[in-house]
């Protein structure tokens, strides 16, 4: 339910890895997981382990539980408390360093949908998470509210349209508090917490403000479009932390990207997804790196199989 806001894959992809785009990988060094269910309440006690890439293996660990429940009138609710018992990730501000043991976050989340999936009708979702720290003076925010419409069976291809803000906060180098949001384990896909198929390359979930207008097509039950409109903008000019090309940022704004990803569900077993993305870097954007930027595009297409 949490739609990968704070915990997307537990295993990392690229390099010797691969598979970059389909993130096929779930497995973790270690996973403790026990969950136990009452009617529509399910509580989830976890200890994690990711399994990161060994270049860049943080050695973080991270316990918690979840709490989500399905109220009448397709009203679900959910709670999460995280907290990083280990890990050798550090933040980093213009003056000093802090590691990511003791981190801890507290999330909670809303969806409404009154009608089934497969249904016409309205939905709404809202997340949002503050994180905290046992060591060190910390107070960072992300939250995201999500709007839309499914028009299924109502109108050629059955579209769903949308639209989404989602806000992580940056460090204020103007206070002695941390405030940038660490996104741990998000992404994903383009469709959930990977914001932007060429942007998220250079800018991640951190210090970023995205408003995302976004449809779902079916022109037949076995192919579907999902075609984007991004927006991008810094929540501080102080981005230390994140790509060293853009430390400093002159500006906020930081640029626009359109794509389209197309799916064809071949059978069971076999599906075909490819994407055409264009990302047009802002003047902002021109300026911090000191050179003109030609817009990023790029093109993908991958077959996969299961067993």
């Amino acid at each position: 339910m949490s739609d990968g806001f704070l915990i997307a894959n537990t295993a990392s992809n690229g390099a010797n890895r691969a598979a970059l785009q389909s993130n096929p990988r779930w497995a973790a060094d270690t996973l403790v997981l026990a969950q136990v269910r009452y009617n529509s309440i399910k509580f989830e006690a976890f200890y994690l382990d990711p399994d990161e890439l060994p270049v860049v293996d943080s050695k973080t660990v991270i316990a918690g539980v979840n709490v989500e429940t399905r109220l009448p009138n397709g009203i679900d609710l959910g709670a999460m408390y995280l907290h990083v018992p280990r890990s050798k990730f550090n933040y980093f501000t213009t003056t000093d360093t802090f590691s990511r043991e003791g981190l801890r976050v507290y999330n909670v989340r809303a969806r409404w949908q009154p009608n089934s999936a497969s249904a016409a009708g309205p939905f709404l979702a809202a997340e949002a998470a503050v994180q905290r720290h046992a060591d060190i003076d910390m107070r960072a925010f992300g939250w995201t509210v999500e709007a839309g419409y499914a028009f299924a069976n109502t109108l050629p291809w059955s579209p769903t349209v949308s639209y989404r803000y989602a806000h992580f906060s940056g460090d204020n180098p103007a206070t002695k508090r941390f405030e940038r949001w660490d996104p741990l384990l998000s992404g994903d896909n383009g469709e959930r917490w990977v914001q932007g198929i060429n942007h998220f390359k250079i800018f991640q979930d951190s210090n970023l403000v995205t408003h995302r207008f976004q449809m779902r097509l079916r022109p037949d039950p076995k192919v579907e479009l999902v075609p984007q409109v991004w927006l991008f903008s810094a929540d501080q000019t102080t981005n230390i932390g994140g790509n060293p090309a853009f430390s400093l940022l002159n500006g906020l704004y930081l640029g626009s990207e359109a794509n389209v990803t197309a799916k064809w569900f071949i059978s069971p077993n076999l599906m075909l997804q490819g994407h055409v993305a264009a990302t047009f870097p802002s003047s902002a954007a021109k300026r911090t790196v000191g050179s003109d930027l030609d817009p990023w595009v790029s093109t993908m297409v991958f077959l996969r199989a299961g067993l």
